[in-house]
């Protein structure tokens, strides 16, 4: 007599399952004897083919992905710079205050877009919809776009209603909060968690992504949870 069960990989890296090249999901069969409870393993891998590599595609190459974690810090050194050297000392208090208004309202925004239009509007729900179901594959908004989209969004609104330098100084704020999420986000799903504040927000998101969960739609913190009623009622 023998049971059959099949589990979605989703904790494959954290049990080392080596993926080859090219492969983006996998599903353990696990055919177990009840007489003499010997166990056996085996491992299906599906492919899907890979999306060429576009500046606004949905899923990325290696090194499109990977072009977030060096566009942004580039481009926020050279704001940098650019707010020091080209207005006065005694300006750099208010434009402090910008970027760290920037930086925290980041956090709402992250939970707004997560919650209301990754999880509630078409088509980016059904994009989305396409992490939930691989997680492990390199999905996400492009460099381009979600620079055009902060520039959009963000800085011109503030330009045409202040001055370019507070613009610019929020702006930078928002990039923070923007590539911290994307460094967070990326870790969840790939970095192994040893204990502490890591281990909370990877567990935090691992439940997010259970189907059917309403929950944790905060990838860098979980205040916005909190206030909004999204948290588990036991977390």
């Amino acid at each position: 007599m023998f049971a059959l069960a099949e589990f979605n990989c989703l904790v494959r890296r954290d049990y080392d399952i080596l993926i080859p090249e090219g492969f983006d999901c996998c599903k353990l069969r696990l055919l177990v004897d009840a007489n003499s409870g010997i166990m056996t393993i085996s491992l299906t891998i599906w492919c899907k083919p890979r999306i060429p590599m576009k500046f606004f595609a949905l899923e990325h190459s290696p090194v499109a992905y990977a072009a977030d974690f060096v566009v942004y810090p580039a481009t926020i050194l050279a704001g940098f710079f650019a707010v020091l050297f080209y207005t006065p000392i005694g300006r750099w208090p208010v434009l402090a205050l910008a970027l760290v208004l920037g930086l925290a309202v980041w956090s709402l925004i992250e939970y707004v877009l997560h919650r209301h239009i990754l999880h509630g509007l078409q088509p980016f729900k059904r994009w989305h919809d396409e992490h939930h179901k691989r997680p492990f594959a390199l999905i996400g908004t492009s460099t381009v776009g979600s620079l055009l989209l902060i520039a959009a969004l963000v800085f011109a609104p503030l330009f045409l209603l202040i001055d370019v330098w507070l613009a610019l100084a929020a702006t930078l704020g928002v990039m923070c909060g923007y590539l911290f999420y994307d460094v967070m986000h990326h870790a969840s799903h790939h970095w192994r968690a040893k204990g502490g504040w890591f281990q909370s927000r990877k567990r935090a998101h691992a439940l997010h992504h259970q189907p059917g969960a309403n929950v944790y739609y905060g990838v860098t913190t979980s205040f916005w949870d909190w206030v909004f009623a999204t948290r588990p009622k036991n977390g």
